[in-house]
């Protein structure tokens, strides 16, 4: 009981904005199940402004009831005004009916509609969107998944004034863009579909020029000269994210071009196996945006350090670095990297085989001083006997405090805490050479650290 009370406690005390932030990440299935705990909860759980986005994920374990899940989902939607909808149907839970009476409401408020829905017709599925079109005046981001991706579909959205971000997830063969050109000017826009045609992509992002922001797009359909052609009419517009999928034939020609954007924030240049070590460093040397935050160069194999280094030298406020397998990337650059960056929240490294505990800056030389125990504790390794043990070390074992208080130690005018101080996330599977300790004595460093060793275990 006591317990209880204090759990009660805590939850009425939280802030809206911490409320929200939880909220986030649940699904309606994992609220209803917190509002049985008591009145208490489900009264914090009732506030209308936790129900801006509302999330329904129709996973087949989850479902028992599905018609007494239909009838309060459709409640939710009357009595709270929902301004993101994500729906989410992958095992084909929903009929027809049921989605119509989801979307029948009027969506004044609605921004955001996310609809991953595969076992509707054609003709169903133009009636949806049509509906969607009459009762969601204000949506400003559409996202599909499934039988939604269709041209006809896309025709209807011309009347949604206010849409300013789409994303077409699928390979739909069907799908060519050709209306794509009617759409209001887009910020966002996200392409995926197999055969969509290479005008149709040009004709957005021309009408986009003052607009367009952020562009992810499948390239491995595309030739030289029309990947050129593409980057050329980017240029011309206010291009801040660039996400290019299967890269598998750009040339250093090719890849040169990126160097020209001024404004990118966001750059995933993923499966490129045909750019040199010249070629990258060529471009990264002479890059014209020093404003990068996340750079994902998965599967980029020929990258090497001195590429990675000149890139991160134009990059010091970068907050997420995605790399794998990269055969050439070695703990110079990583180091480089942990040293420089210091806003660093998240960062993968999948299959660096040359990546080693030299890489990582501080932990390093404290490693030396441990040996990891059960239970995420370290002890003293007994061969070291020198001064630092009158600093930090005695006989006993070391836990998150002592390592902390190791990390906020001076050297010179500053404090080795810097390097890691944002760190999120670490992902190190199939990097052989890291040893669990260095994640260990990174962890602890960082009791809310996500860290994953080579068989992607959490340490």
């Amino acid at each position: 009981m006591e317990q209880e009370n204090r759990i009660n406690f805590s939850i009425q005390n939280l802030s809206d904005d911490i409320l929200m932030d939880i909220f986030r990440f649940l699904t309606i299935k994992d609220i209803a199940l917190i509002q049985l705990i008591n009145k208490e909860w489900k009264k914090c759980t009732e506030k209308p402004f936790l129900w801006r986005r509302i999330k329904y994920d129709f996973q087949e374990h989850e479902i028992q009831d599905k018609k007494l899940y239909i009838r309060w989902i459709i409640e939710k939607i009357n009595i709270y005004d929902v301004e993101q909808l994500i729906i989410n149907d992958p095992n084909c839970h929903l009929t027809f009916q049921d989605i119509y009476q989801i979307l029948t409401k009027n969506f004044n408020s609605l921004q955001d509609l996310e609809l991953s829905i595969y076992n509707l017709n054609e003709s169903q599925a133009n009636i949806i969107s049509l509906l969607i079109v009459k009762n969601c005046p204000n949506l400003r981001s559409f996202t599909t998944y499934g039988c939604f991706a269709m041209d006809q579909f896309i025709e209807h959205f011309q009347l949604l004034n206010k849409l300013d971000s789409l994303s077409i997830m699928c390979s739909d063969n069907s799908f060519t863009g050709r209306y794509l050109k009617t759409l209001p000017p887009l910020k966002k826009l996200f392409l995926r579909p197999y055969l969509i045609e290479y005008s149709n992509i040009l004709e957005v992002i021309r009408k986009g020029k003052n607009t367009l922001e952020e562009l992810a797009i499948d390239t491995e359909q595309m030739d030289d000269d029309q990947i050129i052609k593409l980057f050329n009419e980017l240029n011309k517009t206010k291009i801040q994210s660039l996400l290019l999928n299967y890269c598998e034939y750009f040339q250093d020609e090719v890849f040169n071009y990126l160097r020209q954007f001024t404004q990118l924030k966001r750059l995933k240049f993923y499966k490129a196996n045909e750019v040199t070590q010249e070629g990258y460093f060529n471009c990264f040397q002479n890059f014209a945006s020093t404003s990068l935050i996340h750079l994902n160069l998965k599967e980029c194999n020929e990258l090497d350090d001195e590429g990675l280094i000149s890139i991160l030298s134009k990059s010091t406020q970068l907050e997420c670095l995605k790399l794998a397998w990269q055969k050439n990337v070695t703990s110079e650059s990583i180091r480089y990297l942990f040293s420089n960056c210091f806003n660093l929240q998240t960062c993968v490294l999948i299959g660096i085989k040359s990546l080693d505990a030299r890489g990582f800056p501080a932990i390093q030389e404290l490693q030396q001083y441990f040996e990891v125990q059960k239970y995420g504790e370290l002890k003293r390794n007994n061969q070291y006997q020198d001064d630092y043990n009158n600093d930090c070390i005695n006989n006993r074992a070391y836990t998150s405090i002592d390592i902390q208080n190791y990390f906020s130690k001076p050297i010179g005018k500053t404090s080795i805490i810097k390097y890691y101080q944002k760190l999120r996330f670490i992902d190190c599977t199939k990097s052989d050479m890291v040893p669990d300790q260095i994640l260990q004595i990174l962890h602890l460093f960082k009791p809310y650290l996500v860290a994953r060793n080579y068989y992607s275990e959490e340490m």
